[in-house]
């Protein structure tokens, strides 16, 4: 006999706004500049950290709650509609193999070839920051609400990392 489908209730989805997505977020949004400071693109725990959240915001972006694994929080179970993030799909095997296995192919890599180029990561904070105006408009409504003002200074660092030229996010 199968287990029915995990459903979160609401207050599960109230902890995990705050506690999971906002904190995933808040790590990617705070840890790009230290890359750029330390000038770290391969071999290095602030990279390292920056994959791990990326990868947990694109699965939580792009999967459905019909493809849910156990007990993912999804962008979904807030009503926001799960699609594709425009990352390549080299990077998206990279991330996937590199970052958590051992891999012959990744210990055969030169240091060059270890290299993250960081603009990848447009498309995901572009989709974070539709997000938390998603969540801004429809569930953090209440002007004093103190969730929604960490909302609003996320959002509004997301938008200096994109709009940047010379941006961390892309160098």
């Amino acid at each position: 006999m199968s287990k029915p489908a995990f459903r979160p209730t609401s207050q599960d989805t109230d902890k995990a706004i705050l506690r999971g997505v906002h904190y995933e977020i808040w790590m990617l949004v705070l840890l790009l500049p230290c890359l750029r400071k330390v000038q770290c693109h391969h071999d290095c725990a602030y990279l390292e950290s920056v994959l791990l959240h990326t990868r947990i915001l694109i699965h939580s972006f792009e999967r459905s709650k019909d493809r849910r694994h156990k007990h993912d929080v999804l962008a979904e179970d807030f009503g926001f509609l799960a699609r594709p993030v425009d990352i390549d799909q080299d990077v998206r095997n990279r991330l996937n193999q590199d970052l958590a296995h051992l891999t012959y192919e990744s210990v055969r890599r030169e240091p060059i070839e270890k290299e993250w180029k960081m603009e990848f990561l447009i498309p995901l904070l572009k989709r974070c920051r539709e997000f938390i105006q998603f969540v801004l408009a429809s569930i953090l409504t209440d002007a004093q609400d103190q969730r929604r003002h960490e909302f609003l200074a996320l959002q509004s660092e997301i938008d200096s990392l994109v709009r940047r030229p010379d941006s961390e996010a892309g160098g």
